[in-house]
This record gives C-alpha cells, structure tokens and sequence, in this order.
C-alpha cells in the first residue's frame, strides 16, 4: 500500500490514508483491520490497525494510530513514514464488525481512545449509506485534546438526529 495523506487528528494520533500501490483494495466490512508489515532496525514486525474508513468507498483505507508509550511500530508509523512510503498489509479480517442484515437497528457503542477506529468505519458507513439505524456512542478518553474524531463526531450528531454520543474524560 501507498501513503498519500497523512493528518493529525490529535497531539497523539494520526491517519494515514493508503492506497493500492498496483490493482484495487479488497472490500472490507466496517470493524474489520489490516496488519501492517514493516521493518524497523533490522526487525520485522507485524501489527493490527482498524480501518477507520468507511468500507463504501473502494479508494483507499484509512487507519488511523495512536502513540503508546515505548511503542515500537506506533513510533516508527507516526514519526518516520512520510507520504509516497510503501507499506506492506494483509487482506482486511476479523470478526469485529457491522452487518446491516442481521444486526439490530438500535446500535451502542463504547470505545476508548483510539479504540474509537473500528466504530468509526461503522459510523461513517451508516451515515453514507443513509442507512436507518439508532447510535448511541459512549466515548472515553484521558482528555478533550487527545480525543480523535470530535470535530466529526459533532458534525454527525448535528445533522444525523438518529446518532447520538457522550464524551466521558477520566
């Protein structure tokens, strides 16, 4: 995969937008992740990062990651890839994730820091699908300044009367 964007969402977390380097993207579901692949100092290791976008566009996925402290991959991921970098990933998988076939129309959701990512991808699916469903969002973070997403959160909750969501700063 290619980096072509990469934004600040807080102090601690970035998205990286990444885009097929050759062919198109396989599909995903919304919660779904991709391993990324990556080759710091002579070690190569892997880690899972929730697509943060919504699977209803075939363009790109976004992922977004959160620093940690001592974090090896999140370190090299947020303070050395730059735009135009190739990333090496696996196909999407997991479990985790929304069907609008068989999952209830009255949806809660409780995230912490960048645990938001996966509910992010299911949000912004129903929200460009126009799909009818009920969301209740219980979000919790350290702080308002290290709360990714709010500005969109809000802007959600202000035009989409069926999605509603609390800030829980601890």
């Amino acid at each position: 995969l290619k980096v072509t964007d990469i934004w600040t969402e807080t102090r601690n977390v970035k998205t990286l937008r990444l885009v097929p380097h050759s062919g198109s993207l396989p599909p995903f579901l919304a919660g779904q992740y991709i391993n990324l692949f990556v080759e710091i100092n002579g070690v190569r290791t892997s880690r899972p990062y929730s697509i943060s976008s919504s699977p209803s566009q075939t363009a790109y996925y976004d992922i977004s990651v959160g620093r940690i402290n001592e974090g090896f991959v999140s370190d090299y991921l947020l303070d050395k890839v730059q735009i135009g970098d190739l990333l090496e990933a696996s196909s999407p998988t997991g479990n985790f994730y929304h069907n609008p076939l068989f999952h209830g129309d009255d949806l809660v959701f409780i995230a912490g820091g960048t645990g938001i990512t996966p509910f992010m991808s299911m949000i912004r699916e129903i929200v460009d699908k126009g799909i009818n469903r009920n969301i209740q969002l219980f979000y919790g973070n350290n702080s308002l300044e290290e709360t990714a997403f709010v500005e969109e959160l809000k802007l959600i909750a202000n035009k989409y009367k069926n999605f509603k969501y609390d800030l829980v700063i601890s």
